[in-house]
């Protein structure tokens, strides 16, 4: 059985307890934040029933066989944990194909995977013996709308409120990346210690949000093909203190934004339907970003986001100055 969501196999895991576990479970997800809430969620559930645990990082056929065959004086049943499934050797695999017809009624096996060919018989053999959780990856403004749901759950789950609007700006203006959200939901939850609302303002005060209006000011002069005033924006903002990095992310929300604004042009919606969408966008916003998105045009915002995370990596990787690297984003967004 295969699930493509976390809320899902939750469920599915809530009914299987405590009698109609799996003997196999496969997770796979390129989102390493959602892998790990989902392993997390397995074992949580899973350890209900005593059980002795080995995790093993891209092992070997005798390492996996040993721990598919230890018998534990301790506890009911063992969880083997089987990380980066996608990187075993030909031998390896063929071993657990072989295995899954045949498991071990005392061994939960869990595999993960960032990704795995659903054309590959591992793939299909773990789907037809065990359950499945393959989370397919979301477009950037589906990423947005699950984010902005997970984090009003999350801080009411911690007996506070965010409204969703707040919750957007958090996503648009700090990171849509979700471990980083994560710590800066707990930064928020200790600054509102005695208090149940999180504002605007405590997202403001509190999260390393950068000088929105020059970085607005960048997009559209990226977007209107202005190089002489994107270079001279980038730098200002370096030299008033704002990390590359940040700079960066800020560009590439601003890149998925209008990249959404072009697939929807693209396939026949109006302006109401891009509104729906992103409820600030109205009136001359919105006439601004539909223009935008008709010059700069669908293929450009692709290729322009590629070319972002060629230069993240190449800040992550390399010793070059954040002016050598914002010089070459610009000239590469733009060209």
């Amino acid at each position: 059985m295969k699930y493509d969501n976390l809320r899902a196999f939750e469920k599915h895991l809530t009914a299987a307890s405590p009698d109609h576990f799996s003997q196999l479970y496969m997770l796979i997800s390129k989102d390493s934040f959602a892998l790990q809430s989902a392993l997390d969620s397995l074992k949580k559930t899973l350890i209900q029933v005593p059980a002795t645990q080995a995790v093993l990082e891209t092992p070997s056929q005798e390492k996996i066989a040993q721990e598919l065959n230890t018998l534990s004086l301790f506890a009911n049943r063992h969880l083997v944990i089987v990380q980066g499934i996608e990187k075993l050797s030909k031998p390896t695999t063929e071993y657990l194909i072989s295995y899954f017809s045949n498991p071990s009624t005392t061994v939960f096996l869990i595999l993960t995977a960032s990704s795995l060919a659903r054309n590959t018989k591992l793939y299909k053999e773990a789907e037809k013996h065990g359950i499945m959780l393959d989370i397919a990856e979301l477009k950037p403004w589906e990423k947005e709308k699950v984010l902005q749901q997970w984090i009003v759950e999350t801080v009411a789950a911690q007996g506070k409120n965010i409204t969703a609007q707040v919750a957007h700006y958090l996503i648009k203006h700090v990171t849509n990346d979700q471990t980083q959200l994560n710590l800066e939901i707990e930064k928020l939850m200790c600054y509102t210690i005695d208090r149940k609302e999180i504002t605007l303002q405590d997202v403001i005060a509190i999260t390393s949000a950068i000088n929105l209006e020059n970085v607005w000011q960048l997009g559209e002069a990226i977007f209107q093909r202005d190089a002489n005033s994107a270079l001279r924006i980038s730098k200002a903002l370096l030299n008033d203190g704002v990390a590359f990095l940040a700079l960066l992310r800020q560009v590439r929300n601003q890149l998925q934004t209008q990249l959404q604004v072009c697939c929807i042009l693209a396939n026949g919606g109006n302006q109401q339907q891009i509104t729906e969408h992103f409820p600030y966008m109205r009136g001359k916003i919105l006439e601004k970003h539909v223009q935008q998105a008709q010059n700069y045009g669908k293929q450009k915002c692709i290729s322009a986001m590629i070319k972002v995370d060629d230069v993240e990596m190449l800040a992550k990787s390399s010793g070059a100055s954040p002016d050598l690297l914002a010089d070459m984003l610009i000239t590469q967004v733009i060209r």
